[in-house]
C-alpha cells in the first residue's frame, strides 16, 4: 500500500499538515471521516441516454473498504456529516431529509447486517452519491408502517423507490430507497436496498 510522507488536508478554510508520519492511503481514508468537510467527492455524476432520459448515477470512487473492521461505525461517522441536509425528489418535486435515525438505521439495520462486508462498503460508498439516487429515484410505492414503533417516525406509512446506479467495478445495479412519512409532515430517507 502507497505510504505518504506529507499529509496536508484541507477542511472548514484551514490546512493541517502531518509532516514524517507514515500514513497509509488507508488511513488517510479513516482520517477524513472524521473532519467535517472533507468527506466531498465531485466524481460522482449522472448519466443520460441520447434523449436526454436519466439512465444511472455513476459511483466512480470507492472510499470503504470491505477489510475495515470498524466498517459499519464508519459509514454511520460519515453519515452524521449528512444529517440536517435534504434533497428534491424530481419524480415528486418533494423534500427528502437525512436525519440521525438515517445515520443509525443506514449503518446497523437487520439488512445492512446481512450484508457481504463487500456489499456493506459498496452501501457505504453510494453515501458520496446519495443526492443523485435521491434526485432520480421513481416508481414510488406506498407502504403501510407495520411496526408500532414507527407510529411517530412513519405514522403515514413509507414510499419505496427504485433507482439505478453503476458501481466502480462497472456494474449496472438496482436499489430501492426506503423513505418514511413522519407525523411532522416530512419525508426521511430511512434506507437503502441495494
Amino acid at each position: 500500500m502507497e505510504e505518504i510522507k506529507l499529509l496536508n488536508i484541507e477542511y472548514d478554510g484551514f490546512i493541517e499538515s502531518f509532516e514524517g508520519v507514515d500514513f497509509t492511503i488507508f488511513d488517510w481514508a479513516m482520517l477524513s471521516i472524521n473532519l467535517s468537510n472533507v468527506f466531498t467527492v465531485k466524481e460522482n455524476t449522472v448519466k443520460y441516454n441520447q434523449t436526454g432520459k436519466f439512465e444511472h448515477v455513476l459511483v466512480n470512487d470507492s472510499f470503504f473498504a470491505a477489510a475495515d473492521f470498524n466498517l459499519r461505525s464508519n459509514i454511520k461517522k460519515a453519515l452524521i456529516a449528512e444529517i440536517g441536509k435534504h434533497y428534491t425528489l424530481i419524480e415528486s418535486n418533494q423534500e427528502v431529509y437525512l436525519d440521525e435515525t438515517f445515520s443509525k438505521e443506514y449503518a446497523f439495520s437487520k439488512y445492512s447486517k446481512s450484508l457481504s462486508p463487500k456489499d456493506m462498503a459498496l452501501k457505504g460508498d453510494l453515501i458520496m452519491a446519495i443526492n443523485f439516487l435521491i434526485n432520480y429515484a421513481s416508481s414510488r410505492k406506498h407502504q403501510r408502517a407495520k411496526h408500532n414503533t414507527h407510529s411517530i417516525d412513519a405514522a403515514y406509512g413509507f414510499y419505496k423507490y427504485k433507482t439505478t446506479y453503476k458501481d466502480y467495478y462497472g456494474k449496472i445495479r438496482k436499489a430501492v430507497l426506503v423513505i418514511r412519512n413522519d407525523k411532522d409532515g416530512k419525508k426521511y430517507i430511512y434506507d437503502i436496498f441495494i
